[in-house]
């Protein structure tokens, strides 16, 4: 499940919404990207290691939203450096994903046309089922 940590009650009720939807044997993978680190540009802006501890924190808050909100090692974490969409759709290939659980999120019209949707790209092009919910 991608989650966005701009705004953790909305990641945590998600959270609590896709526990409904699991079992017990079912392995659960949170995913976070954090976009602008990948490009050369933006990363040469920040100190040698700073890419990492904020690599460390988000794994960090990431397993701690999963053991709050879906069960105390219930959850894997991946933590990624790309575009949104991409990022979420390749590593649903590289775990072999049954299921992506993503939250929608409200746009305006203009962001919409100007930047898209990472839902409605992940749903478009996933090789595996999607499960769209609101926070």
């Amino acid at each position: 499940m991608p989650i966005d940590l701009e705004d953790e009650s909305s990641a945590a009720k998600s959270l609590r919404a896709m526990a409904k939807y699991i079992n017990a044997d079912d392995e659960v993978w949170l995913i976070n990207v954090m976009t602008g680190y990948e490009m050369p540009m933006v990363a040469s802006y920040f100190p040698k290691g700073a890419i990492d501890s904020a690599v460390e924190s988000v794994t960090a808050k990431l397993e701690d939203l999963g053991n709050v909100n879906v069960g105390q090692d219930r959850c894997n974490v991946k933590v990624s450096l790309a575009h949104p969409a991409k990022a979420i759709l390749d590593a649903s290939k590289e775990l072999s994903c049954d299921l992506i659980v993503i939250c929608a999120r409200k746009h305006s019209t203009v962001e919409k046309m100007m930047l898209g949707s990472v839902t409605t790209k992940v749903v478009d092009r996933a090789s595996c089922d999607v499960l769209v919910i609101r926070p």
